[in-house]
């Protein structure tokens, strides 16, 4: 016989690795539970990353002796009663699983009290075996304490990250619940300190100012809409803010903060053609439908929901996006402008480095052969003049045009070469950068004023673990306090293009690579880090696609890109040249 049937215990750790992936789902749980029983204040202690502890105290309805005694055991709820509920789900949790999920992989204490009972209980549940209920002190309201996730599955403990890394997603989620709950008083604490404080407040734009700050959230849009029941509320942000992922997009469905492709790539096109391709902007959307137009019974963590009319809700989202993105406030709230203040200080940077082309910023035009004898007439000017001339004597490599203001044509002794101005001159940057490091003299440049930089709590934290690695590539910040940081340094190759474009975009993508680290590095810079960061650096700094370039400017480029040691792929694997022979274009024009 082959088959045989798993002992509790066994069974009980398996289906908890469904639920609990690491601290970060704790926590979702216990928040969604703590909102379920219509707390009014909520406050979370976390130690090492809630690798060590996890505690989450609100002031709800409590449970009593009995309820405690069954709130650990699988599949026991208080949500649902029969079948039918579950085509109606208004609660965050439903299943019966969470709790005794988390107690079958950790320590959990759990201390309640109704308003009813003058007396709190408290149960402890080790590793799935619950103990008995003993009297305890408390207020009205529950308090759950989870204490060495994972101690008895040793295999799993050492997947978990570095205690700072599991707290950016411990904050994460901190920060998705407030957002979706703004009438609900949320307080985090780390290590004993206190990481964010935000009080109740009646509007959704105040939460995201106590999550943001006050100048993100006047900066940004309000949409509306209401169809078939289907109501979209929230705010998004104008095409000139942009991060550089996705974790600064928010859906929430009947207060539920969830996943979609499809509403997504709704939200994608409605920006289509506003913003540069792979930014995102900063998105708070509420959309409130009847409970029994979506199945929330999808997904293990309740992360994706289903709709029964999936386009309906789109077309709602779409109307109201479009709304917002057309809306004439766009053009009165200019003083708001994320990167505005950046543009400012930049210009009063002690002479800043200045842009090395000196010619007309004037668009090319397409006209090939005006340009050519343009370019003869120069060559010819400068060759009688003292100044050197703009192309050596024998060129090789002529640059002599651009195309949609993307791409450069180069004339080759062979053919013809097309650049990618943009990730040609990001591997011009990514090079150099490497040089200087490699040699050990990276310029930096320092700010009269300092620009400040300011962060969600989530980002401030990763961001404070990370300084000692920016400080070695040339990024000297200084912790202000509140998620304010003040940039006082930035490499001197990158400053003034940057400084012209804000800094926002290239801390945001830093942060973004160091989320992703699985290992510890807040004070080990490795070669893949550094050429990651460098890349993610050069990618901000660099020209634009979109942007007009003068034919000096154009062969400047030309000239640095072939220097290289590999002019050919850049950081990202793009390629930066396709080039055609004489004899391919000889064979397309049926000339041989």
């Amino acid at each position: 016989m082959k088959i045989k049937r798993l002992e509790q215990s066994l069974y009980r750790k398996i289906a908890a690795g469904e639920v609990i992936e690491r601290p970060a789902s704790v926590l979702k749980e216990l928040l969604e539970n703590a909102i379920d029983a219509k707390s009014e204040s909520i406050e979370v202690d976390i130690e090492q990353g809630g690798i060590t502890r996890i505690v989450v105290r609100d002031n709800g309805e409590g449970m009593d002796e009995a309820d405690l005694q069954l709130c650990a055991q699988r599949y026991t709820t208080s949500k649902i009663a029969s079948e039918a509920d579950l085509d109606s789900i208004t609660t965050l949790g439903f299943r019966g699983e969470a709790l005794a999920s988390i107690g079958a992989v950790s320590q959990l204490i759990i201390t309640s009290r109704p308003a009813i009972s003058k007396i709190a209980y408290q149960i402890t549940i080790d590793g799935g075996i619950i103990s008995k209920l003993t009297p305890a002190a408390r207020g009205v309201g529950t308090s759950v304490e989870v204490r060495n996730l994972f101690f008895n599955l040793p295999a799993r403990h050492r997947f978990l990250s570095p205690p700072r890394t599991e707290f950016y997603h411990l904050a994460r989620i901190m920060r998705r619940i407030a957002l979706a709950y703004p009438r609900l008083g949320f307080r985090l604490r780390h290590d004993q300190r206190i990481i964010v404080e935000a009080p109740r407040v009646e509007e959704l734009r105040e939460r995201i100012g106590q999550i943001y700050n006050a100048e993100v959230s006047r900066a940004l849009i309000e949409i509306n809409a209401e169809e078939s029941k289907i109501r979209v509320s929230g705010f998004i942000s104008r095409p000139e803010i942009t991060y550089a992922d996705r974790r600064n997009q928010l859906l929430v469905v009947n207060g539920r903060p969830i996943t979609d492709a499809m509403l997504s790539y709704t939200l994608s096109q409605a920006y289509r053609g506003r913003i540069r391709s792979g930014a995102h902007p900063l998105v708070v959307i509420h959309i409130d439908l009847p409970a029994d137009k979506l199945d929330a019974n999808v997904h293990p963590r309740k992360e994706e929901i289903r709709f029964f009319d999936q386009q309906k809700v789109q077309q709602v989202l779409m109307r109201a996006l479009q709304v917002g993105l057309t809306s004439p406030h766009l053009r009165d709230a200019a003083p708001f402008l994320i990167g505005k203040p950046q543009r400012e200080v930049a210009q009063q940077i002690a002479e800043p480095l200045r842009n090395r082309y000196h010619a007309s910023d004037r668009p090319l035009p397409l006209n090939l052969k005006a340009e050519l004898q343009r370019t003869k007439e120069m060559k010819s000017s400068l060759a009688e003049s003292s100044l050197d001339p703009l192309l050596p004597d024998k060129v090789s490599r002529q640059a002599i045009g651009q195309l949609h203001n993307m791409y450069i044509l180069v004339q080759t002794e062979t053919g013809l070469v097309i650049v990618d101005q943009h990730v040609a001159h990001e591997q011009i940057l990514v090079e150099q950068l490497q040089a200087d490091i490699d040699i050990n003299h990276l310029d930096r440049q320092r700010f009269l004023t300092p620009v400040r930089i300011e962060l969600p709590f989530d980002k401030a934290a990763l961001l404070n673990d990370h300084l000692v690695i920016l400080a070695q590539i040339g990024i000297a910040l200084d912790d202000f306090g509140g998620g304010t940081f003040l940039l006082r340094e930035y490499p001197a190759r990158l400053v003034d293009r940057q400084a012209k474009e804000g800094f926002d975009t290239v801390i945001d993508r830093l942060l973004s690579l160091f989320a992703m680290q699985s290992g510890d590095h807040a004070e080990i810079l490795t070669d893949e880090l550094l050429h990651e960061m460098l890349s993610a650096m050069a990618c901000a700094g660099a020209i634009k696609a979109g942007m007009a370039l003068t034919l000096r400017e154009q062969q400047d480029l030309i000239d640095q890109l072939y220097k290289l040691e590999n002019p050919y792929i850049c950081p990202h694997g793009r390629p930066i040249i396709i080039e055609f022979s004489r004899h391919d274009l000889d064979r397309r024009f049926k000339r041989s």
